[in-house]
């Protein structure tokens, strides 16, 4: 465990592996062929795609930095993109908050700018909506993690990804409008950050 972390966010982690019992087992080969991706690799680079990168790909790319942070694999870099760009949703950023993370908004217009930050002496990272191949995202030797049904069909194919996996989640804005929103998006950041450290707990700490 990373000393460095945020003590919130630290907890949230620790709880959300020993819920590990809430993963379905249906999704356990997905997420354990993203295992074996982070053990094979010295410097795993991970990219999540969903539609609008908007909620659920910037969801997994904090929740695997901090992963890779809490099992002492700074190494591990996350990234995100969509089929088309919008911005960041409040509430997604709102459940990350919730859970220990510090974001802040660095550069404001239609599709802000975020620093987000997992400890003090930690370097932080940025967050916008962006294409999936944007100059900000690797260009080969990565795994893509479609997170979306609409962008596994849409992307058939991601240009240099050496491993696909598809590991979709339920969008929480379904519930926009709702006065289950709040709860929808904290529940949806748990269930991705919950299946993630899974996998990264697997990755490292398991003989090979």
């Amino acid at each position: 465990m990373n000393r460095q972390i945020y003590p919130k966010l630290s907890a949230s982690c620790m709880d959300l592996l020993e819920d590990d019992a809430l993963i379905d087992e249906s999704r356990k080969s997905n997420l354990l062929t993203l295992a074996e991706y982070l053990r094979s690799e010295t410097e795993p680079r991970l990219l999540f795609v969903c539609t609008h990168n908007s909620r659920r790909s910037h969801l997994a790319q904090a929740w695997a930095w901090v992963a890779g942070l809490f099992f002492n694999r700074s190494s591990v870099q996350s990234f995100s993109g969509g089929t088309e760009a919008t911005a960041l949703y409040p509430q997604a950023g709102m459940a990350l908050k919730d859970a220990g993370f510090e974001l802040t908004v660095s550069h404001e217009d239609r599709n802000p700018t975020y620093t987000l930050k997992a400890g003090g002496m930690i370097a932080p990272i940025l967050m916008w909506s962006k294409v999936f191949d944007d100059a900000a995202n690797p260009k080969a030797d990565f795994a893509v993690i479609t997170v979306c049904s609409d962008a596994e069909e849409a992307c058939p194919a991601v240009p240099g990804a050496r491993v696909r996996i598809h590991l979709p989640f339920e969008d929480p804005k379904a519930f926009d409008g709702t006065k289950r929103k709040a709860a929808a998006y904290i529940e949806r950041s748990h269930q991705i950050g919950r299946e993630l450290l899974w996998a990264f707990r697997e990755a490292y700490s398991t003989p090979r």
